[in-house]
């Protein structure tokens, strides 16, 4: 039987955390990161990510604790992302990425690996879904690059738009020849138009199909124009490189829920933490994959049998609708006989 956490009432906060059975810190290796969810029923808003906290007073634990990363999906309305967030000098950082995910009524697998060499791996369903560089990713250090302060934009610079009117273009001569409004060729006075009580009679006004609007010369591209000015680049006197960004800079000795969730049901399973991305995605392959698949096997089979449902009932209504439609054809025939023996 497989065992999980389930955020039972809907509308409420979660905090819930347990102790991890050895202090976890990740200098000089990798840092992986694994956990199974399944959102029951209908999922419209809550999150659905843990913390990896260093120490703390469970009995305290709320949205201010202190955590080493967060992640996981959040998805409220139409915003939905998968987090990655860091504890990086005491403050937390987003990610700069929003990698989407399913939403349906199947479990999902979220797996995060972190390397030593600054880098990240997503994994979702244990499939590599993105990677890249966490310096790049993450606005955890000072831009290397800076815009130079002493750079002035020069004064011939012409920051006029890409196209302008062309000075050599004139108005046709005709132009302005139709008027915007005419009377209404096509219209007739009405034949109990009396001119001595209704006045004299005029055709209504529409617009003059012919009237061409106003005169705009036409665009042509601006010869000054070079372009938005932007001052040059210099490298960052304040930049400085971190090679340590991946590590955890407290030991990790818990792991904690602490989400808010509009809907009830969602069910955490299969949390692990390890430094092997290769040993937890074969771990998934004998939880995931296999849940996965029955699960999706047992949704085909309801939909299926919904759908069978339906078309009995359909077919029941139908039957109902003939017989019905037989006894009145009946009880029709047997007006027109008493009709007939009546005559």
């Amino acid at each position: 039987m497989q065992r999980g956490l389930q955020l039972a009432e809907e509308s409420s906060f979660y905090a819930v955390s347990k102790k991890l059975p050895t202090r976890i810190t990740n200098d000089g290796k990798p840092l992986v990161v694994s956990f199974q969810l399944l959102h029951r029923g209908r999922f419209t808003c809550g999150g659905g990510y843990i913390k990896l906290l260093p120490a703390m007073d469970q009995k305290d634990f709320h949205g201010e604790t202190e955590y080493g990363l967060m992640f996981g999906p959040d998805i409220c309305g139409g915003e939905r992302r998968v987090h990655i967030i860091f504890n990086y000098k005491g403050q937390n950082y987003l990610w700069n990425k929003r990698e989407l995910f399913v939403v349906d009524e199947l479990t999902h697998a979220y797996t995060l690996a972190i390397y030593p060499n600054n880098t990240y791996a997503l994994y979702l369903d244990a499939n590599l879904t993105v990677s890249g560089s966490i310096a790049e990713e993450w606005s955890m250090l000072p831009p290397e690059m800076i815009d130079d302060p002493s750079d002035k934009k020069p004064a011939h610079w012409d920051d006029e738009p890409a196209m302008i009117p062309d000075p050599d273009d004139t108005k046709p001569e005709d132009w302005d020849k139709e008027p915007a409004t005419i009377l209404d060729p096509d219209a007739t006075k009405p034949n109990d138009w009396n001119d001595a009580e209704d006045g004299e009679w005029e055709p209504p006004i529409i617009t003059n199909p012919n009237y061409k609007g106003d005169w705009f010369p036409r665009k042509i591209k601006n010869p000054k124009y070079k372009g938005q000015w932007k001052p040059r680049q210099i490298k960052n006197p304040n930049f400085y490189p971190d090679p340590d960004l991946y590590r955890m800079k407290k030991p990790l000795e818990y792991v904690g829920i602490d989400v808010w969730t509009v809907e009830a049901g969602s069910i955490y399973t299969h949390i692990m933490i390890g430094d092997n991305v290769e040993e937890v995605l074969d771990v998934l392959k004998t939880t995931f994959v296999n849940i996965n698949k029955l699960e999706a096997r047992l949704e085909k089979a309801e939909r299926e049998k919904m759908e069978r449902e339906r078309e009995e009932k359909a077919l029941e209504e139908a039957e109902k609708d003939e017989t019905a439609a037989a006894a009145e054809d009946d009880e029709d025939l047997g007006d027109e006989d008493e009709e007939n023996t009546d005559l």
